[in-house]
């Protein structure tokens, strides 16, 4: 399956890029995808302590499933006051 990743923020310029488009094998949650873009953009795995993840702009857990044509964003929490 196929999904589109945006990042923002700090994960951005860790991908050094905005959008990335990714194959993804068939049951592969949010969690996989963490994982395969720390193999591609190392620098991101410092990050990943302090990530949030929204499919199709809705946040979700790590745990979540992704379905083919997924627009996935990668993001850093976001504080307010």
């Amino acid at each position: 399956m196929r999904i589109e990743v945006k990042f923002f923020s700090s994960f951005r310029r860790f991908a050094g890029k905005d959008i990335e488009h990714m194959e993804m094998p068939e049951g592969a949650t949010v969690q996989t995808l963490l994982e395969l873009l720390t193999v591609e953009h190392p620098d991101m795995e410092r990050a990943l302590g302090f990530v949030m993840v929204a499919v199709n702009r809705k946040t979700v857990e790590s745990e979540h499933k992704l379905k083919d044509g997924d627009e996935v964003s990668v993001f850093p929490p976001i504080a307010g006051g």
